[in-house]
């Protein structure tokens, strides 16, 4: 396959809701970034190597936000965890979904990211919500 066709294969595993895809993500084990493990696959491969482009090119819009991990998803610009220089090896335990930082129409700010960054707390609170969390390119 040519690179568009993989890309958009990729773009379309990642982020469409119908049932092959969610099939593919859960056999691939690939939310935030594909599965290390090997698979005897003829497409895996070719999916594997464009996920990194696709995630840098992808942001969420929120819209109940409790698709979208409020660390790790991008969807204020780029990641928190990359804007706080959170290390790697702490990532994987944040599991927090936008949805626990909103009450109704307003969002609800840590205190210690508020007093840590206020640049964060600016996007955060400059973020426009929609109906439903969307992935876009």
């Amino acid at each position: 396959m040519n690179r568009a066709s993989l890309l958009k294969l990729t773009w379309d595993m990642r982020s469409s809701p119908q049932d092959w895809a969610c099939f593919y993500r859960q056999r691939f084990g690939c939310n935030w970034s594909p599965s290390t493990r090997f698979f005897k696959s003829s497409i895996w491969p070719g999916i594997k190597e464009n996920w990194y482009t696709s995630s840098n090119n992808a942001i969420w819009l929120v819209g109940e936000g409790h698709g979208v991990n409020f660390w790790l998803d991008n969807w204020i610009g780029e990641p928190i965890v990359d804007l706080l220089n959170i290390p790697m090896h702490l990532q994987p335990s944040l599991k927090a979904n936008c949805s626990s930082f909103i009450d109704g129409s307003r969002w609800i700010i840590p205190t210690v990211l508020k007093n840590f960054s206020p640049s964060i707390c600016n996007s955060i609170a400059a973020t426009k919500r929609v109906d439903n969390d969307i992935l876009i390119w």
